[in-house]
């Protein structure tokens, strides 16, 4: 992936200008973000499954063992999108995602809702 810019809130300039994050390595923000996610309370077991070999097995783990950076861009953009202050093309410039294919996965779950959301909404569906 190439750089991408992110505008930034008055509040996080300050930060940024006071030194703040100072940088580390990804696998170090990785086991941060770990923690940030218990202490948060994101402890709910959740399901997920890997194929090797052509298997494909199932695992549990409390959710916050699986968070990570993608965890955060991911957010980023599901957050975003569902702001409805944004449209996808500008969200996909901002995170960087070059085909709508690749936005549509981390974001599956949030246009499902909105999709709900509208339908509910709409005199049409009632």
């Amino acid at each position: 992936m190439g750089k991408v810019t992110i505008p930034t809130t008055p509040k996080l300039r300050e930060l940024l200008e006071e030194g703040w994050p100072y940088p580390i390595a990804a696998s170090t923000f990785n086991l941060q973000i770990k923690e940030v996610g218990r202490v948060a309370g994101f402890t709910h077991i959740v399901q997920y499954q890997i194929t090797r070999g052509g298997v494909k097995k199932t695992f549990e783990k409390p959710y916050y063992k699986l968070m990570k950076s993608h965890t955060c861009r991911r957010t980023y953009c599901s957050n975003l999108l569902a702001s409805g202050k944004m449209v996808k093309s500008d969200i996909m410039f901002l995170s960087g995602h070059k085909t709508e294919a690749s936005f549509n996965k981390y974001t599956r779950k949030v246009q499902q809702d909105m999709v709900a959301k509208r339908l509910a909404e709409n005199d049409a569906f009632k």
